[in-house]
C-alpha cells in the first residue's frame, strides 16, 4: 500500500499494530482523543494527532484500536471526512451500529505482537483477507472465519496462561527459589514451550512431559 495507514487509538494494541506495520514499510500515523497520550507519542517520535476529522482525511487505509462502543461514531466521522478510506476494526467485542467497514479480529496479546512473534488475525472473508497480506508482514496468519468468538477465545487463553504464571510463581515459593533471574527463567520455559508446543513434537523431553500430562488428564 503506497498510502498512509492511520491508526485510531494509540494505546498498547495501536502501538503494536503500528510497529507491525513499519515491517512492511507504512508509513503510519495515529490518532486519540486523549491528549496527553498524544504527546507522549509524539515524544516517542510517532506521528499522532487529536483531531480525528483533520487525521482521516489524510489516511488510506484507517484501523480502529478503541472500545467497542467508541466505534459507531469514530467510524461515522471517518467517512464522513473521507468516504474513500479502508476502514478495518480491530475489535474483538461484537460491535452494534458499527456503520461500514471491516472487520479484523486479532487472536494475539500485544507484548507478544510488538515482540515479533507470530500471531493470527480472523477476518470474514477472502476479500477481506486480499485486501490485508500485503499490508501485514509474513508472520501474521490470516484466517477466514465470519463466525468466531476472537474476544471469547482470546480471554480464554489468557486465562490459561495466567494459571501458568500464577502455578509456575507458587511452585517458586514453596521452593524458596524466588530470584528475579529464576523468574525470569520460569518465564522463558512458558514461552518456549508454547511456541514449540506440539502433539507430534519431535523434542524428546517435551514428548515424555506431555505424555504423562495427557494421562493425568485422563484419569
Amino acid at each position: 500500500m503506497n498510502g498512509t495507514v492511520g491508526i485510531v487509538g494509540c494505546g498498547r494494541l495501536g502501538r503494536s499494530i503500528g510497529s507491525v506495520l513499519a515491517e512492511t514499510r507504512q508509513q503510519v500515523v495515529y490518532c486519540d482523543a486523549d491528549q496527553g497520550v498524544v504527546q507522549w507519542a509524539k515524544s516517542q517520535g510517532l506521528d499522532a494527532s487529536s483531531e480525528l476529522a483533520a487525521f482521516a482525511g489524510g489516511c488510506e487505509l484507517i484501523l480502529l484500536c478503541v472500545p467497542a462502543e467508541q466505534v459507531g461514531d469514530v467510524v461515522y466521522t471517518c467517512v464522513s471526512c473521507n468516504p474513500r478510506a479502508e476502514i478495518v476494526s480491530l475489535v474483538t467485542k461484537p460491535v452494534v451500529n458499527g456503520g461500514s467497514y471491516r472487520r479484523a479480529r486479532p487472536i494475539a496479546q500485544h507484548l507478544a505482537i510488538a515482540d515479533g512473534r507470530p500471531w493470527a488475525i480472523v477476518v470474514d472473508d477472502r476479500e477481506t483477507a486480499d485486501f490485508l497480506r500485503p499490508v501485514l508482514p509474513g508472520r501474521v496468519h490470516i484466517v477466514i472465519d465470519g463466525a468466531l468468538d476472537v474476544g471469547k477465545l482470546n480471554r480464554a487463553a489468557t486465562r490459561m496462561a495466567l494459571s501458568a504464571c500464577v502455578q509456575a510463581e507458587h511452585l517458586l515459593n514453596s521452593m524458596g527459589a524466588v530470584a528475579p533471574s529464576v523468574k525470569v527463567g520460569i518465564r522463558n520455559i512458558l514461552l518456549g514451550t508454547i511456541m514449540e508446543y506440539d502433539r507430534d513434537t519431535s523434542n524428546p523431553y517435551l514428548t515424555e512431559l506431555l505424555s504423562e500430562l495427557l494421562r493425568t488428564l485422563e484419569e
